[in-house]
């Protein structure tokens, strides 16, 4: 079998091309075999020719590259070697928007700026030719064996998808331009764009990254990269979405699994976007350690669902072999990925020890992606790849997924390439991974430690949480406090043992309620005790979480509400001072706009913690002074500075009653000028 490609349009040429014409002649004998209650059954697969198919097919397609033939051999026929294996086809190149224009650049344009619609899409067929020549114009092609892409046969699809999906892709060969136009709306609804040539595309993307995998399996290459499209991960058992029509990868792992007798092996998705598709495919099946790093947002990231979370880890006997790496935002780079590969990735993999390594190698989360919005670099994916290529005595294949912008798609896939070729693998600068990642580490290794013995929770504990925790043992051993307890199960999730209290601070009716949070964390302070004498101490008490998070106000808010509703409320006290530093405030007055007719509360805002035990005092001296109604509170805000918190707190309070100002100025006014030397004492 072999492929000749022009300018005009691209044929496959073949000798047996009668036979394979139709999409009832993919299968080896054309038929598809199914499972029907234990016994074997034949499904005839047969769609009439639509008699418009040669002029709907007659369209330009002068954007496809002419490239060299590919061997005529099968797989098998190709004596063993060490060179790395390279699949390409620019018949995959025909799979386009119904009226693609080459000349726009969809990352500067939008659908208003354009006249046709479905002229441009992200998924632009270009992507796999610039990768392609790319590698022609650094000389790496000529050192690597050009392997074969074959169609993938409907035996090999029905080991992943059902037969609706497959007769769903294969019947858009047949339509029109004018019955796919009715239905772009639907397609657009599931991120998908169809032509005429769809269906041969997305079967020769499986096929190709099948064949890589055979001939990795089987010694015929020492690796391989699969520069294919359509993408594949998105696409599930029952649903083409996301650019994805057939899972490659996924029908890949089934493939050799079956045929080649491949135990154990481990996908790898650095794809921005989470494998949906790839990880339903193996939820319960312990064979296939799925490990995906990607953006979540909370899950508000395409896809848009739970299914990436932390918490995800596979069900029935494959529990434990689907690992999410969630980022919460945009903008993680090379210490990031790299962090997330040295705490989670590698020693599970090497837990793992599988047989053979697949990447599923969106290259999304490049530096200059205007959708995926991260920032790893081609020497980053050169990095990845390196640790990978231990694994599995080298078996790795290299299928891309997505990746849009052309140049950093095309840089990154030869970062890659260069590294199974062989070559040295570029230094990087000192990295450091951000607060954020080294906390998401954190909480994927509490939740991966309970499969993996591999995974050493302490030692991805990040500084801040070491400090927490001897901040706890000491508040423990000087003022004798403890964790408050949290009977909703999210909110100990979010702030476990990080609320404490003195254990009586509830007193002769007093309370203080405290939430303090800085530059990157949030702290939660509860603290009322009186000594011997009889005077009250203050004892600060920390909780955390993260700056940043997707719901971090609003967790932050149930927390305080928790704690009202389940503590304060139920207490007889009646002064209750509520002191949030920072953006701490945030939360402290979503609590008051939603508790406004609670118990009379006094609020200051402090930026220093040393005038916080001052303040409180003569506030409270205040208090009774001013005569407040049972509904009077006040407000401040977290301005740098003592006299600027103490500002900020009389600015709001004026919005209240006139006898609470003119009595908690006068307090403060004199706290100002008691402890601050040469202060103006600016109220």
């Amino acid at each position: 079998m072999s492929y000749l490609t022009t300018q005009d349009d691209v044929e496959m040429v073949s000798a047996d091309m009668s036979k394979e014409s139709g999409p009832s002649k993919r299968t080896t004998n054309g038929n598809s075999t199914m499972p029907n209650n234990g016994q074997p059954s034949t499904v005839e697969f047969f769609i009439p020719p639509d008699p418009s198919e040669s002029k709907a097919k007659a369209g330009n397609f002068s954007f496809v590259t002419s490239g060299s033939s590919l061997p005529p051999r099968e797989i098998e026929a190709f004596p063993p070697s060490r060179k790395t294996g390279v699949i390409y086809d620019a018949q995959m190149m025909l799979h386009a928007p119904l009226h693609y224009d080459a000349d726009i650049d969809w990352e500067n344009s939008s659908s208003s700026d354009v006249d046709q619609p479905l002229s441009w899409h992200p998924e632009d067929p270009r992507r796999i030719q610039r990768i392609y020549d790319q590698l022609q114009q650094e000389g790496l092609t000529k050192q690597m064996l050009q392997l074969p892409c074959p169609p993938v046969s409907v035996s090999d699809i029905l080991l992943v998808h059902s037969e609706a999906l497959w007769h769903k892709v294969e019947k858009t060969q047949y339509e029109t331009n004018a019955e796919i136009e009715a239905q772009t709306d639907l397609y657009e609804y599931n991120s998908l764009y169809v032509n005429q040539h769809t269906a041969k595309a997305a079967s020769l993307s499986a096929g190709g990254v099948v064949c890589a995998t055979k001939a990795v399996v089987t010694g015929k290459v020492k690796n391989a990269l699969a520069i294919v499209r359509p993408p594949g991960h998105h696409a599930e058992p029952e649903c083409c979405m996301g650019f994805s029509f057939y899972n490659n990868v996924a029908v890949a792992t089934k493939v050799v699994q079956k045929e080649l007798g491949v135990k154990k092996v481990l996908i790898l998705d650095w794809d921005v976007h989470h494998g949906n598709g790839t990880q339903k495919a193996f939820f319960d099946d312990p064979s296939v350690l799925y490990i995906s790093i990607h953006r979540h947002d909370g899950g508000s990231f395409y896809p848009q669902s739970d299914f990436g979370a932390l918490e995800v880890t596979g069900a029935g006997a494959g529990e434990g072999t689907s690992v999410n790496i969630p980022w919460p935002k945009r903008g993680f780079g090379d210490a990031d990925y790299l962090y997330a590969f040295q705490k989670i990735i590698m020693p599970i993999a090497y837990e793992f020890a599988p047989d053979l390594v697949i990447i599923s190698a969106g290259f999304d989360a490049a530096d200059g992606d205007t959708l995926g919005q991260c920032k790893v670099t081609p020497v980053g994916y050169a990095h990845m790849t390196y640790m990978l290529s231990a694994l599995a005595e080298g078996k790795l294949v290299v299928a891309l997924e997505g990746g849009y912008n052309l140049n950093a798609i095309s840089n990154s896939a030869e970062a890659v390439a260069r590294v199974l070729l062989g070559e040295p693998v570029p230094p990087l600068p000192p990295l450091q991974a951000s607060d954020i990642a080294t906390e998401v580490m954190y909480q994927v290794a509490k939740m991966q430690s309970k499969y993996w013995t591999s995974i050493d929770v302490q030692a991805c504990m990040p500084i801040d949480d070491m400090i927490k925790a001897h901040r706890a043992h000491h508040l423990y051993n000087k003022y004798g406090m403890t964790c408050l307890p949290l009977a909703l199960k999210d909110l100990q999730g979010k702030f476990p043992e990080q609320v404490m209290n003195t254990g009586n601070m509830f007193v002769e009716g007093q309370a203080r309620l405290h939430h303090h949070p800085d530059m990157e964390k949030t702290a939660i302070h509860i603290h009322h005790k009186k000594n011997k004498l009889g005077e009250e101490e203050y004892a600060p008490t920390f909780g955390y979480t993260t700056k940043g998070h997707p719901d971090g106000l609003v967790a932050e808010t149930q927390l305080l509400k928790y704690i009202w509703d389940n503590y304060v409320q139920l207490t007889e006290a009646q002064n209750v001072i509520l002191i949030g530093h920072g953006s701490g405030c945030q939360a402290l007055m979503c609590l008051i706009n939603e508790r406004q007719n609670a118990k009379p509360t006094d609020i200051m805002n402090q930026a220093f913690p040393d005038f916080t035990r001052v303040i409180s005092s003569a506030v409270g001296e205040a208090v009774p002074r001013a005569a407040l109604s049972n509904n009077a509170s006040s407000a401040g805000s977290g301005l740098s500075g003592a006299a600027g918190g103490i500002n900020g707190a009389l600015a709001a309070a004026q919005q209240m009653t006139v006898a609470a100002v003119n009595g908690v100025a006068s307090a403060v006014a004199s706290v100002v000028h008691s402890t601050m030397p040469g202060s103006s004492g600016n109220q």
